[in-house]
């Protein structure tokens, strides 16, 4: 009866494994082509023009890379957001959790940047909040800097109000 049991395991544990292997080998081929499988902190935007749009945190590199996609499958890169690393900005590559908005006609993004992602150089987390606006999604202005000193401003959310208003939730 033991045995019975223990061969009734063993039957199902291999037949998961011979159903897993093929699926991740397909997975892994799609991975290259897909910004969501190799972004961290991917925040998902499903616009009013039809269109899902991607950004995500980053590391290693002074910008922040947006997608478009009609599927969520296939992706089409379609720019930068801030470029740090450039006399008005306060970093150089260091940018996470960003937040996207459509409001108004106008699409806002909030995320936070640093010098490190939790010390810098002193031991001090000094996480700065900035909100950024666009009409089309591809070129983007600062709308305002939240700074509190002695505060790390983190993960920074934009929400609508009852009454209408944008508001940033830190």
């Amino acid at each position: 009866m033991k045995i019975n049991k223990l061969f009734s395991v063993i039957i199902v544990i291999s037949t998961l494994f011979a159903t897993w292997a093929p699926a991740q080998e397909r997975i892994k081929k799609n991975l290259p082509d897909n910004p969501v499988a190799i972004r961290g902190d991917p925040y998902l935007l499903h616009a009013s023009n039809g269109y899902y749009y991607l950004y995500a945190s980053s590391e290693g590199v002074n910008y922040f890379t947006a997608y478009k996609s009609k599927n969520l499958w296939d992706w089409q890169f379609i720019g930068e957001v801030y470029e740090g690393g450039t006399p008005d900005s306060w970093t150089k590559d260091q940018f996470w959790a960003p937040a996207i908005r459509e409001f108004n006609g106008k699409y806002y993004i909030s995320f936070r940047e640093a010098g490190s992602h939790i010390f810098d150089e002193d031991g001090i987390a000094r996480g700065k909040v900035r909100i950024m606006v666009s009409r089309n999604g591809k070129k983007w202005e600062t709308a305002a800097v939240i700074v509190k000193e002695g505060i790390d401003l983190r993960d920074p959310k934009l929400s609508v109000t009852p009454d209408n208003r944008l508001m940033v939730v830190i």
